[in-house]
């Protein structure tokens, strides 16, 4: 179920959609200067954190604009559509005070899109639990996250890489996703203790060749975060075929000496180079980016990277003992949810020394339990 914009005209143009990220950090003036900022710039949709609220309502943001929020009291992310001609309809499921989903449809893109605050004194899990499910709703559509993540890395530019950080860089890792942020001068959030990257742009490989602009804004923001701008190329979005069986390969000392001259090998003949040393065939890779398909010289490269691996290495074999299917066949995508809530929600208890807190989160430990197992019976029948 959703909550849907039906404020819609005909949009027959196929312009970019323009985005705009923005944590205003629940304060009157910042969310006055968005407003002008928006309507100067004629940004299309705001994915805001931490809004300046009253009684449960986003304040300041004109009426005639669609803001989508959910939880109740004091939440802390909204979607904001501007423009009419996109239709957009927000999925309760998968929205909260902390995190709001939206589906964005305009012409013939179509994106899930989500803005969210990670809250710094949670456990991080709890909040990469939510994106796991915006991932599987969305399945092959194209997935942007706008979020606070309140986590550090030097992956995307930060001077120091915290523990949040590192948890989060494995969740990407793991989920083929990809952050759009671009090194810059500036960082997105900038106080008198400090400066950090905090403020990502999150995407799938479907929406890989759809962002472009990607840029820290130089614009007041009357906030410790700074404007984050971004446009979405209409149409661009690309459909993916299911991921191919993974390769593992067993290697030794004497194969991984070998492994860069057979890469260098495959390499000049992929793109029918002459080079004798890596830093010259380097040089000439460089020269061959200029003007290239982007995603077609990838493929290129992962190609050759995978004959050179072919060479190298023998293939490790599955084990005799493997089944050819799910070991445990009533298992779904919803109690794997469940027992990581479970996990976390454990993780957060023993963690806990306020005894009233440790008390609460002592009680909710067995309500996830035996939700998982009230699955478990009604999958075993």
């Amino acid at each position: 179920m959703g909550i849907k914009n039906t404020n819609i005209t005909t949009d027959s143009t196929q312009t970019d959609i323009k985005c705009l990220e923005i944590n205003l950090q629940r304060s009157r003036a910042a969310s006055a200067n968005l407003t002008k900022i928006v309507t100067d710039d004629e940004i299309d949709i705001i994915f805001i954190q931490e809004p300046y609220t009253i009684q449960a309502k986003v304040i300041g943001i004109p009426t005639k604009y669609t803001t989508f929020m959910a939880g109740g009291a004091r939440p802390r992310a909204a979607v904001v559509v501007t423009n009419k001609g996109i239709d957009s309809t927000m999925i309760r499921q998968l929205s909260d005070k902390d995190a709001v989903t939206v589906e964005i449809i305009k012409g013939n893109t179509k994106i899930i899109a989500a803005s969210m605050y990670f809250d710094r004194e949670l456990q991080i899990e709890i909040d990469l639990e939510k994106m796991e499910r915006v991932l599987l709703h969305a399945k092959n559509t194209g997935v942007l996250i706008a979020s606070d993540t309140n986590a550090r890395s030097d992956l995307w530019n930060d001077r120091v890489t915290n523990e949040r950080g590192r948890i989060l860089e494995e969740f990407i890792t793991t989920k083929q996703l990809y952050y759009v942020n671009e090194e810059s001068s500036e960082t997105t959030f900038s106080n008198s203790i400090g400066k950090s990257n905090i403020d990502l742009t999150i995407i799938n490989p479907q929406l890989l060749s759809s962002i472009t602009g990607w840029e820290i804004s130089g614009q007041e923001s009357l906030s410790d975060h700074r404007i984050i701008k971004y446009n979405i190329k209409p149409g661009s979005s690309r459909q993916l075929a299911a991921n191919p069986p993974l390769v593992s390969y067993r290697t030794n000392n004497e194969s991984l000496q070998k492994f860069p001259g057979a890469l260098l090998q495959t390499l000049k003949e992929k793109f029918n180079l002459n080079h004798k040393t890596s830093l010259e065939l380097d040089a000439s890779l460089s020269l061959v980016t200029e003007g290239t398909n982007v995603e077609a010289l990838v493929d290129d490269y992962n190609d050759a990277v995978k004959r050179a691996c072919d060479k190298t290495f023998p293939i490790q074999r599955s084990s005799r003992h493997t089944a050819s299917h799910k070991s445990v066949p009533w298992w779904t995508t919803e109690l794997t949810v469940l027992r990581k809530r479970t996990n976390a929600l454990r993780r957060l208890h023993q963690r806990t020394k306020n005894d009233e807190e440790l008390r609460t989160r002592r009680k909710k430990i067995p309500r996830e339990q035996i939700h998982i197992r009230g699955h478990d019976q009604e999958g075993k029948m």
